[in-house]
């Protein structure tokens, strides 16, 4: 296998984790396979798919000698990234996930973007749905370089939109997602960087927080070269039922890293933490609503008062938020929930 490779070129290794997308799986795979840059490692990874993903998985491997694949038992998205990077043969990783696709140009143009101080590269996606292109989401400089103490600005950017007007105005979805970057494999071994379990969706923002710790440089790219596929039955749209228990694993986990990081004293971050505890309730809040929860109206209401009035989230939103420039509707929210009117708040946002 090691013949396949060009041992004087980077090798790239592209992780994609995979579940029962045998409708979408052809145009991703295909993407990867026609890359103008040769050097290239595709690892296909079959979380347990019941549909026939995990056969052509199987197929496009018999047919292409750059295609490795793992089948695991059901474990879910994080096992699944964290399966593919230790198979991982390339100084470079970079992920995409198995309903979307990638320009076949992407391993090609940025390669020739890393220095020998890149430890990070992320550039732009574009969206795709009901067969149509909607927006583009990137920066707006042709390039933006990150280093030192200035990579706390990127860090902010994953959980809040307000630390850096060079960025679109999404630029926390380009920031949270772990497709769309190519990583320093060596970051990632050296500081035993992983995605976690029972933070999913969250998981990809908490990932790359820790990579930019450790990275040296992060490079900005203007161009994109992913394609995002909004799907109304996918992960990020349907109903969850432990949002609220994967919302409160993640509220503690960022608690702990700033502390870790010694970020406590640090205004910025007590702000992002505190508008990342906003936007979590307003996660939290679009799922209750959402037409596949099966509980009634008083089930909801009293989930609402539960998931606010455990650990301290209702504390988060009210000491820390007081200072903020908040739009009409989030101080309404706040209000609610600081004279715990949850019926009402339930109600704003039904």
């Amino acid at each position: 296998i090691e013949n396949v490779y060009n041992m004087n070129k980077p090798l790239i290794s592209i992780i994609v984790p995979i579940y029962n997308v045998e409708k979408y799986l052809a145009e991703c795979v295909t993407s990867l396979l026609k890359q103008t840059y040769s050097n290239v490692e595709i690892i296909l990874v079959d979380d347990g798919s019941t549909d026939q993903s995990g056969k052509l998985c199987d197929e496009y491997a018999s047919s292409h000698e750059n295609v490795v694949v793992i089948h695991q038992k059901n474990a879910g998205v994080s096992q699944a990234r964290n399966n593919g990077m230790l198979y991982a043969r390339g100084e470079w990783i970079t992920f995409c996930d198995s309903d979307d696709w990638c320009d076949v140009r992407m391993c090609e143009k940025i390669v020739h973007r890393i220095t020998d101080e890149t430890d990070i590269l992320i550039w732009g996606f574009s969206y795709f749905e009901n067969g149509q292109f909607k927006s583009k989401e990137k920066i707006k400089d042709s390039l933006v370089i990150y280093k030192g103490k200035d990579v706390q600005i990127v860090q902010l950017d994953l959980f809040t939109k307000r630390f850096d007007n060079r960025f679109v105005d999404d630029t926390n979805i380009i920031m949270g997602t772990c497709w769309g970057k190519l990583y320093r494999k060596s970051i990632i071994v050296n500081h035993n960087i992983t995605f976690s379990d029972g933070l999913h969706p969250h998981e990809d923002s908490f990932f790359n927080f820790l990579a930019f710790q450790n990275a040296r440089e992060i490079h900005f790219l203007h161009e994109s070269y992913n394609f995002y596929r909004i799907i109304s039955t996918s992960g990020c749209q349907r109903y969850k039922p432990k949002e609220g228990m994967c919302i409160h694993n993640a509220v503690r986990l960022l608690q702990q890293y700033i502390k870790q990081y010694n970020y406590s004293e640090d205004e910025r971050f007590q702000t992002a933490f505190s508008l990342y505890c906003l936007d979590m309730l307003r996660i939290f809040l679009k799922n209750l609503v959402h037409r596949d929860n099966p509980q009634n109206v008083e089930e909801r209401i009293q989930n609402l008062k539960e998931f606010i009035e455990s650990d301290d989230l209702r504390n988060y939103l009210l000491s820390s938020s007081s200072g903020l420039r908040l739009g009409i509707k989030d101080r309404m929210m706040l209000l609610l929930v600081r004279f715990r009117q949850y019926g009402l708040l339930y109600n704003l946002k039904k």
